[in-house]
């Protein structure tokens, strides 16, 4: 099954990079880590017991913990379209730095062939969203392009290789704030990532999310009970070069669908502080080949979020959370589940400080598990410090340095030797690091500087699949630094 070794080599080396942000197939493509984050706007990111803002937008819709429910505002003046209802507002983002190593390519020289070596990128984000507001019915829409490439300033090996995201969205929501209300989302992205060894080869795909749910508030609101299903897939485009058939991602082994089913519960006890239940369960297949396992996930989690006093919020949460994986034990046999054992604890907790109108000083830790390709599920455990800073109304710092540990599941693979020395037992860790410096020029203006820095310590080295020769160690070092300007009206 095994066609392809560089692609295996380039998910062997995600799986050392993807850090805080696994996702169900997190460990598939590699995200260009040039991203342009909204604290720039020198926008508040509120706080955990505040209701959960989106673009402005302070109720929080059917799904409380989701961007599901409608859009009504956004950043800057918008522009009026057909009426006083409806808004309009286009954006743009553009940022130029430095990337270190912009293929997260590991530091021993035995696997990248001194491939490491920084390089300047650009990007360049156009998009458009609408919305209308003050309606029974409310609706949003649009899209985000994310160009970019790197024009080999100091290094000629990334020259001229374009990279791509795009997004498109649009929802409906009905009933917004009564009794009963009821909303549908879908979400399409499109994405071009670059291959983690050979420069030029890039993995694309296209990913889509349907949520449709409803809410019912009892009473006058202090109970809210939420439910939704979520249907998603993931498809993997035959790389430039390879035939059908001639590798991983073409044969479809990564192509993958998503049935999640999603229960909450939220009782406010306190006008700013209240209790919550959230199960969440389905299936995340692979029905295109045995390759890597369906599992069947399950989390349920209980606690308590709000604001606990004048300066302070935070959140307690604790839960089970199992991938439930179904795959064939070592030794071979029937499938059978072979997370059963799996310590599936799983929680949050945070504090926030609001010392004055201006700081904000967070701290927390969290842990959670989801399915993955290639390693069955990953853990993730991690502890996080936050800060943000405004001074006066224009201008805004903030930061966050994070250490997390990895735990991954079993390597799936069909040959004599596994993918890295350690294919069962695999543990990362990681160290993550961000400073951001905005100041609003404008109200629909801003401009600002990224710090973002990155290092991944792992004991798996990689293993040579026809030899059995065991090469270098998969740790790497990234940092970036990126001018960004950003425009909303």
């Amino acid at each position: 099954m095994i066609l392809d070794r560089k692609f295996w080599i380039r998910l062997m080396m995600l799986a050392a990079k993807s850090g805080t942000k696994w996702g169900g197939m997190a460990c598939l493509a590699i995200a260009f880590a040039v991203s342009f984050s909204t604290s720039i706007n020198a926008q508040s990111s509120g706080s955990a017991g505040q209701a959960q803002q989106a673009n402005g937008r302070t109720d929080p819709g059917i799904a409380n913990n989701q961007q599901f429910g409608v859009q009504t505002n956004g950043q800057g003046r918008g522009v009026a379209v057909k009426s006083k209802k409806t808004r309009m507002h286009l954006s743009l983002d553009a940022a130029a730095g430095v990337d270190t190593n912009p293929y997260s390519v590991p530091s021993d020289p035995d696997i990248n062939g001194d491939q490491v070596g920084a390089d300047m990128v650009l990007r360049l984000r156009p998009g458009l969203a609408m919305s209308n507001s003050d309606a029974a019915i409310l609706w949003d829409t649009g899209f985000t392009f994310d160009w970019g490439m790197m024009p080999g300033v100091f290094n000629e090996r990334t020259q001229n290789n374009l990279l791509y995201h795009a997004n498109a969205h649009a929802g409906l929501e009905f009933n917004r704030g009564a009794p009963m209300s009821f909303a549908i989302r879908d979400t399409v992205g499109a994405f071009s990532d670059p291959g983690q060894v050979s420069l030029g080869q890039v993995q694309s795909r296209i990913n889509n999310d349907f949520l449709a749910g409803l809410a019912f508030k009892p009473g006058g609101g202090a109970l809210v009970l939420r439910t939704d299903y979520n249907f998603g897939f993931e498809r993997y485009i035959t790389p430039i070069g390879f035939e059908e058939g001639s590798s991983n991602m073409a044969n479809g082994d990564f192509d993958s669908m998503r049935h999640y089913a999603h229960a909450r519960v939220d009782w406010r006890f306190f006008p700013r502080t209240g209790a919550y239940l959230d199960l969440r369960g389905g299936a995340h297949v692979f029905p295109f080949s045995d390759v890597n396992p369906d599992s069947y996930p399950f989390w349920v989690r209980t606690g308590i979020l709000g604001q606990f006093s004048r300066k302070s919020s935070g959140v307690v949460s604790l839960g089970y959370g199992n991938p439930f994986v179904m795959d064939t034990p070592t030794g071979g046999g029937e499938k059978t589940l072979v997370t059963a054992s799996f310590p599936g604890v799983i929680g949050h907790m945070e504090y926030r400080w609001f010392p004055n109108m201006t700081t904000q000083i967070a701290g927390g830790l969290k842990r959670d598990v989801t399915p993955a390709a290639v390693y069955q599920y990953v853990a993730n455990s991690r502890a996080y410090v936050q800060f943000q800073q405004k001074f006066g109304r224009k201008m805004t710092a903030s930061g966050d340095v994070s250490y997390g540990i990895l735990e991954f599941g079993d390597e799936q693979y069909s040959g004599p030797y596994p993918f890295t020395t350690k294919p069962t037992g695999r543990v990362d860790q990681n160290i993550g690091a961000r400073l951001e410096l905005g100041y609003s020029v404008f109200e629909w203006m801003s401009v600002g500087l990224m710090e973002r820095f990155a290092y991944r310590i792992t004991e798996a080295n990689m293993v040579d699949s026809l030899s059995g020769r065991v090469s270098g160690n998969l740790s790497f070092l990234r940092n970036e630094l990126f001018v960004i300007g950003s425009v909303r009206y």
